[in-house]
């Protein structure tokens, strides 16, 4: 039973593996593919794609390469070079994958993006891709059309902008060719999430959340060189699903020192909240959040030992005999240590400048991006792996309440009796299995979004995928549908979300022709996206409000 549905995320989550990126479809090798002058350079259509009408200009730097006295600094502007550039040269950023992903993902015969990618790997990696319609290109001096910019996930330590399995074609076609998509990468692992109190001291110079820094660089380039293409600076929508947590089965077993919580993955989350909302507007008007997570962060003591444990690695005592090694060298100790930590070592951290302080604390006090209009989705069983990967099979209460006192082990024993009596209830349950699952579910993902959505005093539209087994991401296969695939079971489903994105990406509202009433949050309103789709009371009843007090770190 676990292992077909283990293998059906793994056909959704790591899709992206199974092909390389390329330099997108071909089309007429004949025709002259036109070109973009953004000051610094000049780029060309890498291809276009006839079915479609789609031109995709791939690996447009946005920054310069961020090495020699550049690895561990804020983005820099890029270098002037006036050579038509066509694409061809671009990197994906260095990859890792924890040992026990690894391990999971060769016992069902796949690569990781580490192999995948081998051959394509580099620091020099900051790009982004554009798709822009023909139809768009060729009247860009006339109308402006709204833009989507896409922020993989991959736990911050794996991901790339041009992963098939994240096609915008599709979507684009449902917008009837009015939408330009833009996907950026960003630095990974040691390279864009390094931390820790000596890191950054004057002394050594090191910037934490770099790769958060990268991606507003990135956004930040879109406001200001997207009318070039055609699009509307004014209709930005940024767009990311949870940066991990697709199979960080046993994260939350380990032992946490008592820190900070953060919102795993939500790299868009973090752009909204950047900077505790005090740099001015965002350079995006909307955002799309898919499946924000939570989960422990390392707290100083931790990220100093990965911070020794870096520099060891590569014979240093020091940050500056870190950026004088060859790029070989620092990615084959990204490899390492990222292999060697534990889940969840590499991401977001409170350095009191881009992250003042956690997202949740921040949307509470109202320093974010108020102007943001949001659309926000989860699954229905977002905490099925975690369950499955290292507390299943309970038996009974007592099981239960063991597996809390593993997801929270800082917790006292009066929290984990009211979380097991009082929110989870056994008389409530058909198993403890199904009781742990929705526990997970609501504690580290759903509740997310009801916060963030009660912060917006319910202005947030918030949707819940249900389509079985409604697992971790598997509405990603759904957002860029491209056609009947085993990974899309409910095409009803499929045709219903991307019509939402796209009339949310146009108007900022995601109801239009043909759609299921798609209500805003207010009170307590969720549109389920199952099998019978339609507005529904929130199912967490009431319990989110307890979670949000935090009284189990």
């Amino acid at each position: 039973m676990l292992l077909p549905v283990l293998t059906f995320l793994l056909a959704i989550a790591y899709a992206q593996h199974s092909v390389l990126p390329g330099l997108g479809t071909s089309g007429h090798e004949d025709m002259e593919l036109p070109t973009i002058d953004v000051g610094y350079s000049i780029y060309q259509a890498s291809s276009y794609n006839s079915t479609s009408e789609l031109y995709i200009f791939r690996n447009i730097r946005y920054a310069a390469s961020p090495t020699g006295a550049l690895r561990f600094a804020p983005p820099a502007a890029p270098p002037q070079n006036r050579t038509v550039q066509d694409g061809s040269y671009g990197h994906v950023c260095p990859q890792a994958v924890s040992a026990s992903q690894a391990a999971l993902l060769h016992s069902l015969g796949r690569n990781t993006s580490v192999e995948a990618t081998a051959d394509l790997q580099d620091e020099d990696c900051l790009f982004l891709d554009i798709y822009v319609p023909k139809k768009v290109l060729d009247q860009k001096s006339i109308e402006k059309v709204p833009v989507l910019a896409w922020i993989y996930g991959g736990g911050f330590t794996q991901g790339y902008k041009d992963s098939p399995a994240f096609d915008p074609t599709g979507l684009l076609e449902v917008g009837n060719n009015s939408v330009i998509y833009v996907a950026l990468n960003y630095r990974l692992g040691v390279f864009g999430f390094m931390a820790g109190p000596t890191f950054t001291s004057t002394t050594e110079g090191g910037t934490a959340n770099l790769g958060f820094y990268d991606q507003r660089f990135a956004l930040d380039w879109v406001q200001n060189n997207i009318h070039l293409f055609g699009g509307d600076r004014k209709r930005v929508t940024v767009m990311g699903e949870s940066a991990g947590g697709k199979f960080n089965a046993c994260a939350l077993a380990f032992s946490f020192e008592p820190i900070n919580d953060t919102l795993l993955g939500a790299s868009v989350l973090h752009q909204i909240t950047a900077f505790g909302g005090r740099s001015g507007n965002a350079p995006f008007s909307q955002a799309i959040i898919q499946s924000p997570g939570w989960l422990p962060v390392l707290g100083h003591k931790e990220k100093e030992d990965l911070y020794t444990a870096f520099l060891s690695l590569l014979s240093c005592s020091t940050l500056e005999c870190a950026r004088a090694k060859n790029s070989s060298e620092v990615m084959k100790a990204n490899t390492a240590l990222v292999n060697s930590s534990k889940e969840g070592s590499f991401g977001p951290f409170v350095d009191g400048i881009f992250v003042p302080e956690t997202p949740a604390n921040l949307l509470l006090s109202g320093e974010y991006s108020r102007e943001v209009n949001l659309m926000l989705g989860s699954t229905a069983n977002e905490g099925f792996l975690i369950v499955m990967g290292g507390i299943a099979g309970l038996r009974n209460t007592t099981d239960f309440r063991s597996a809390i006192a593993l997801l929270f082990p800082l917790s006292t024993s009066s929290v984990r009796s009211y979380i097991s009596d009082t929110l989870y209830p056994a008389s409530s349950f058909t198993s403890d299995s199904e009781r742990i699952n929705l526990l997970v579910t609501e504690a580290l993902f759903t509740c997310n979004n009801v916060d963030i959505s009660t912060a917006t005093n319910g202005e947030a539209y918030f949707y819940r995928f249900s389509v079985p087994p409604s697992l971790h991401g598997q509405d990603l296969a759904y957002t860029f549908f491209n056609g009947p695939t085993p990974a899309v079971t409910n095409i009803t489903v499929a045709n219903l979300i991307q019509a939402y994105i796209v009339n949310f990406l146009r108007s900022g509202d995601p109801n239009g022709e043909g759609t299921i009433l798609f209500p805003k949050f207010g009170k307590g309103t969720v549109l389920d996206l199952g099998n019978n789709a339609g507005a529904i009371e929130d199912p967490t009843k009431g319990r989110c409000a307890w979670w949000q007090k935090t009284l189990y770190i």
